[in-house]
């Protein structure tokens, strides 16, 4: 839903910073705390462009465990996939497509899902 209601309303300044945002999360050879808080940025990003504090406020009370959740996937080797979902998805918000931003964003969940399994991590 978050990114369905991004995708309608993300401006062009928004898409800037997410492009650099994913350019940036390309660099290798970074602590894995980089890459979390890279993570972290561009999905934050996609919520504020919502104008929604319902949203903000829902997902607050879960950030750490999110964080926690993202060091698990990104230090199992999911940079690169991450990277690759997130310019699937940046492409899409760009399109302002609501339906292909949200079948990106669901792909990329799934994707996450797997490598926290794979991590052996059960948060």
């Amino acid at each position: 839903k978050i990114v369905r209601i991004a995708a309608e309303k993300i401006t062009d300044e928004t898409l800037m910073q997410l492009e650099e945002n994913i350019k940036l999360m390309e660099i290798t050879g970074r602590d894995i705390s980089y890459y979390v808080d890279k993570d972290t940025e561009f999905h934050d990003m996609i919520l504020k462009s919502t104008e929604s504090l319902v949203f903000e406020i829902m997902l607050s009370s879960v950030n750490e465990l999110l964080r926690e959740s993202r060091k698990a996937t990104l230090r199992g080797g999911g940079i690169e996939r991450a990277c690759k979902a997130h310019l699937e998805i940046f492409n899409a918000l760009k399109a302002h497509d609501p339906d292909l931003s949200e079948k990106q964003m669901q792909q990329h969940l799934k994707n996450a899902e797997e490598d926290l399994k794979a991590s052996g991590n059960s948060i």
